[in-house]
């Protein structure tokens, strides 16, 4: 068989391996915060539907990875803390995903602000977040359950938009979203960007 010819990547990359970090159950996202110049990494601690409050945040030094701590721990210090997937930065409170919960931590203590229940509003799992120019929380619903069996699909596709006075509203649904995964604020082209799974 002859060998195949690939075109050549006509964008140039500029990313590189930081390092390596060991020992996490079940990493799932990674948010840098500036201000502090750290990772936040959280790990799900098992299947990523599964209520059982043993999820964490990792904080790493970004300049000595080999400095890390534990930020916030499911069960301890009042936290609740299931599975915990995609973070945002918004001021000093650091956003989480959590099945089909939106938690709120202070980025410098880990202290829990609050939370935004989103299952009366149909969340099946809740995937990533992030925050608009102007302050609006947008999060997606990948309408999955992560089991111990694997993942299955049940449907539910949703974008979820968070605005003052916690006003929730369904942006975008349905299969056209394709589970929808990953979230961001494209500034250059003024548009939400949706990734799926």
């Amino acid at each position: 068989e002859k060998p195949r010819h690939y075109p050549t990547d006509s964008v140039k990359g500029t990313a590189h391996k930081l390092g390596v970090v060991q020992g996490f159950y079940g990493p799932e996202s990674v948010r840098y915060s500036p201000g502090q110049d750290v990772y936040f990494v959280s790990a799900m601690n098992g299947p990523g539907s599964k209520k059982d409050n043993n999820g964490y945040i990792v904080q790493l030094d970004a300049a000595n990875f080999g400095q890390g701590k534990l930020f916030v721990v499911g069960g301890k210090n009042g936290v609740h803390l299931d599975a915990p997937k995609g973070m945002a930065l918004h001021g000093d409170t650091l956003w989480v995903t959590d099945i089909d919960v939106l938690r709120a931590f202070d980025r410098l203590s880990g202290k829990p602000l609050g939370e935004i229940d989103l299952k009366p509003r149909g969340a099946v799992l809740l995937n990533d977040v992030a925050v608009g120019p102007d302050g609006t929380i947008y999060v997606t619903d990948t309408g999955i359950i992560m089991s111990e069996i694997g993942v299955i699909y049940v449907g539910g596709d949703k974008v979820f938009s968070i605005g003052p006075n916690r006003s929730i509203n369904v942006v975008a649904h349905g299969n056209v979203l394709g589970r929808p995964n990953g979230v961001t604020w494209d500034s250059t082209a003024k548009k939400w960007v949706v990734v799926s799974f």
